[in-house]
């Protein structure tokens, strides 16, 4: 009998570009290296947040505050995904020294300027491409 296949990660990607987010979610899916689903804003984020657990999640801090908000509430434990999960945040401008600090206290595993890399993203959240 061979065992069942092992559950890819399930990841979140809140972006509001629509082509970044097509193709992170694209190469992700085609390199089956996750489960993918995503958001255009913190409001879909939220909705989805709350009705399913991910093992990860890449955040826009296109409104800065609604971000932080939905990060700090993962932290809190208000979403079915463990508190601890990677968080990628991802921005347009280069975060200064206030906001590498919040994020930081809110746990965030990497912060990512835009451009980046696909490799980097998935290196923030733990995933290796083949």
């Amino acid at each position: 009998m061979s065992a069942a296949p092992a559950r890819l990660p399930a990841i979140l990607v809140v972006e509001p570009q629509f082509v970044l987010r097509r193709t992170v979610v694209a190469l992700a899916r085609k390199l089956e290296l996750a489960e993918v689903d995503e958001a255009t804003g913190t409001g879909t984020a939220l909705a989805l947040l709350k009705r399913k657990a991910f093992d990860a999640l890449v955040l826009d801090l296109e409104d800065v505050e609604a971000s932080f908000g939905l990060l700090r509430q993962l932290r809190d434990g208000e979403f079915p995904s463990r508190r601890d999960i990677a968080v990628c945040l991802t921005a347009a401008q280069p975060l200064g020294l206030p906001l590498q600090d919040r994020a930081a206290a809110l746990g965030a595993t990497a912060c990512l300027p835009k451009p980046y890399r696909i490799s980097q993203l998935l290196d923030a959240i733990g995933l290796q491409a083949g």
